[in-house]
């Protein structure tokens, strides 16, 4: 995986691109001022200090402070990210019980645009499911949420996938999952 990959996953996690770099380089080099930490990513030595401190703020790294001067060191990854995941459940939790509940029921169709957020509709309907899916879908689509389907199925849960991905197909053009299992229809 390269660096800009790992700096993108890491500002997934609410650090901007400057501190997931700084976060990355205490990550490489242990212990580090803020003048390393700058000659190291070829960031300002003003915003290295400004990465440092919103890093310290955001749980992502450690001050030490001796008679030498100050130093930062990384929180290890894992316990940088549970961390995080751990606030947003208690963000989520909040949100949930303080949402207007909404008046009226509407009817209608809702469109939703963009790629990651129609997989994450789909997995949220997937874990809502209860007995089958139905889905109709390309291959970019499919190949996203297939392990989730896989999953599905394997708890005995009916998915049928209708598709024209013919890689995964065959020449048929409908499949049945079942307990992990294709079987074609």
């Amino acid at each position: 995986m390269g660096k800009e990959q790992f700096k993108e996953h890491l500002m997934k996690f609410d650090l901007t691109r400057q501190e997931a770099a700084v976060y990355e380089s205490l990550l490489e080099n242990g212990k580090l001022t803020g003048y390393e930490a700058a000659k190291l990513t070829g960031i300002s030595r003003s915003n290295v200090y400004v990465a440092l401190a919103s890093l310290c703020e955001k749980g992502a790294a450690y001050l030490e402070a001796s008679e030498n001067g100050k130093r930062y060191l990384s929180v290890p990854v894992q316990e940088f990210c549970e961390d995080k995941i751990d606030q947003l459940k208690k963000e989520e939790d909040w949100l949930v019980m303080h949402a207007p509940v909404r008046k009226e029921e509407e009817e209608g169709y809702i469109t939703i645009s963009g790629q990651e957020t129609i997989e994450a509709k789909a997995r949220a309907l997937l874990k809502r499911a209860k007995e089958r899916v139905y889905l109709s879908s390309g291959q970019a689509f499919l190949e996203a949420v297939l392990p989730e389907l896989t999953e599905f199925a394997g708890d005995g849960k009916k998915v049928v996938i209708i598709t024209d991905w013919e890689a995964y197909v065959g020449l048929g053009r409908y499949i049945t999952l079942r307990t992990g299992k294709d079987r074609w229809e």
